[in-house]
């Protein structure tokens, strides 16, 4: 089969949200909010990272199963349904495995941890190192529990749950292929042309806004437990049949790329009011009333579907050309998810003594972890077995273009 051309604006995407994942995991020690818990927590924080995290949270994972959905309809158009599955298998599934082995050091120093703070400290907030364990009981060291830990997705989150979507998704297309509902296929245009229309957009945030005050919070759900959470499965499933929707042009941002000035001030406004209201509502219990949860639900749906119109739309204009360089970023990106995040605690982690402002760490664990997991996939993935589960097969030449 002769390949085809690469889709260079979505090759820009998949490299700026990745280098946004670690930006935000770089981040993450060095913020003054503590709703979640993170593995280093350093002592030179700065609200300006909260801020940040906020920002990059909101974007992050929805851009992720955007991207997921626009390329598994471009797969099924180039593919019979078997080799499809066959596709899925060895990109999505045998990393998700693979991610999983390399995830036990950490689940080790998680255990071994908190095993440290049940017998000396019971103060967490001693620790500097808090893998997942905020409070620690006898129970956590039984063999149920330490199982249970070993088959957390943790982080790969976003396979596991892309890979029941997927399952999801098959059936539904199976369920179609039935000869009492095959008159549903006929359906499947008009959806596509909704989901690019103006009405479309509305319906996806309104969407999206229902089900994420719906499910209790105010902010995006990162389900790291084994299981699953319907309130994150149907949240995510918006982003990946808008990327299905999406394929092999995406009428609704073309459209709204005339409006890009209205559209960045409109952000700009939703933003700082979102951010001003999401920060001061988690770190002040007092604030925690309905009606400031719906308004930040409202201004987080309004920020989230208006940064992807907007940054799609940008790089469709500025990033739809063949670059050698980001043709290679995009290639390596898989394998910088699958290990940065172990990168950046350690980087965090060494950085903890040094009497270095919490800026100056931040670029320091972020330029480190970003060139540690390049230098390891140039020498280690792309030419190997590996690169060619998680990309394809490279050829050993000059080129890194496909």
């Amino acid at each position: 089969m002769t390949k085809s051309p690469r889709i260079h604006y979505m090759d820009a995407l998949r490299v700026l949200t990745m280098i946004m994942v670690i930006a935000f995991h770089s981040a993450m020690a060095y913020t003054t909010t503590r709703a979640s818990v993170w593995y280093v927590h350093d002592i030179n924080t700065n609200p300006v990272f909260s801020y940040l995290n906020l920002i990059l949270h909101s974007v992050n994972m929805p851009f992720f199963f955007f991207v997921a959905g626009f390329f598994t309809k471009y797969l099924h158009d180039r593919y019979p349904l078997k080799k499809l599955i066959e596709n899925r298998l060895w990109r999505v599934a045998i990393p998700f495995l693979f991610g999983l082995v390399i995830l036990i050091p950490y689940h080790l120093t998680g255990l071994s941890m908190a095993y440290f703070q049940y017998h000396t400290l019971h103060d967490n907030s001693v620790l500097l190192l808090q893998p997942h364990m905020m409070t620690v009981s006898a129970s956590d060291f039984t063999l149920p529990h330490i199982l249970l830990r070993f088959l957390n997705p943790e982080y790969l989150w976003f396979l596991y749950y892309l890979l029941l979507i997927y399952v999801v998704s098959l059936g539904i297309y199976l369920l179609a292929q039935h000869p009492h509902l095959a008159k549903l296929k006929q359906y499947f245009p008009a959806v596509k042309d909704t989901l690019q229309s103006t009405y479309g957009a509305i319906i996806l945030i309104i969407g999206f806004i229902g089900l994420l005050y719906l499910s209790g919070v105010t902010y995006l759900i990162t389900p790291e437990k084994l299981g699953f959470d319907v309130d994150a499965f149907c949240i995510y499933s918006l982003f990946f049949v808008y990327g299905l929707s999406s394929f092999p042009d995406n009428s609704l941002i073309s459209c709204l790329r005339g409006q890009r000035k209205f559209i960045s001030v409109l952000l700009l406004f939703t933003y700082c009011a979102y951010l001003s209201l999401q920060y001061r509502y988690l770190n002040t219990p007092a604030l925690d009333t309905v009606s400031l949860q719906v308004l930040i639900v409202i201004l987080h749906g309004l920020c989230t579907w208006g940064s992807l119109f907007f940054v799609v739309g940008l790089l469709m204009d500025y990033c739809n050309k063949p670059n050698r360089v980001i043709h290679y970023l995009a290639d390596a990106s898989y394998w910088k998810y699958l290990i940065s995040l172990q990168i950046v605690v350690v980087c965090q982690y060494l950085l903890i003594a040094t009497p270095l402002p919490s800026g100056v760490k931040f670029l320091i664990v972020l330029s480190v972890s970003l060139g540690i997991a390049l230098l390891s996939y140039h020498l280690f993935v792309r030419f190997t077995w590996l690169g060619k589960v998680l990309g394809g097969p490279k050829r050993t030449t000059s080129t890194v273009s496909e």
